[in-house]
């Protein structure tokens, strides 16, 4: 899913560009200023740990920006 970063100074919603038009166009309505990124620009990755019932533990780490699970 794309992401979108709002940043207080400047004030303005970053939104990757395959953020739909309708998304786009509410935020202006409600008074957002739009910078939409360029193809290929992310700006945020995720990382997850989950201990499951059982005991065993799972990593994910974002594929967007070349993350790696690794555990020791």
């Amino acid at each position: 899913m794309p992401r979108a970063h709002h940043q207080l100074i400047p004030n303005e919603v970053q939104l990757e560009h395959s953020f739909s038009t309708t998304i786009r166009k509410e935020l202006q309505h409600i008074g957002h200023h739009i910078q939409i990124l360029d193809s290929g620009i992310t700006f945020s990755s995720v990382q997850m740990i989950q201990n499951s019932t059982d005991g065993t533990i799972y990593a994910i780490s974002d594929y967007r920006k070349d993350g790696v699970a690794a555990g020791y």
